[in-house]
């Protein structure tokens, strides 16, 4: 279980500025990723074993079910194995490296699959105790930085409140 506060930059090649974003996000193992964009604009992203649902300003923008994209059901499972460190599922896409200690560590995924490979070159994660940034470096030369701060893995299991923010998923309309 983790929750958190983060700050995103994306550097795009082709732009001069890097694109910036802040919110809060909520992992649970057993439910998903649940990553509130609060600025510049808000937006909901949910990520489940089930598929994708995005939501702005209110209205639902993606709701795609991962067992009728079978890209959609790969990249669930990378997603949801990068942020529950599950280094035996993320071993199967992925060549993976480690550095440092449990206390201060990186760990870096070169894609295996050459889908994959025409996507993202590398991705690096760095942590103190838990992930404190994420780095997804795509093949393009854009950058994500991802930056975690206010970072609790207590109470252990999703409160009341947090199950209903899964729940959005089942009352989002299919588009």
């Amino acid at each position: 279980m983790l929750r958190a506060h983060f700050d995103q930059t994306k550097k795009i090649t082709a732009l001069r500025r890097p694109l910036l974003s802040s919110g809060r996000f909520l992992f649970s193992a057993d439910h998903g990723l649940y990553w509130h964009t609060i600025k510049p604009f808000d937006s909901l992203f949910l990520v489940t074993q089930s598929g994708i649902t995005q939501r702005e300003d209110g209205e639902t923008t993606l709701n795609i079910a991962a067992s009728e994209q079978p890209i959609v059901h790969g990249f669930t499972e990378i997603f949801l194995a990068l942020f529950g460190g599950d280094t035996s599922a993320l071993q199967r896409s992925f060549d993976l490296y480690f550095q440092g200690d449990q206390e201060h560590w990186t760990l870096g995924l070169k894609p295996k699959d050459r889908v994959m490979k025409r996507l993202i070159d590398h991705i690096t994660l760095r942590g103190v105790d838990t992930v404190a940034r994420i780095d997804f470096h795509e093949t393009s030369g854009d950058v994500t930085q991802i930056s975690l701060s206010d970072v609790q893995t207590e109470p252990p299991q999703l409160t009341e409140a947090e199950l209903d923010l899964f729940g959005l998923q089942e009352e989002m309309p299919r588009r």
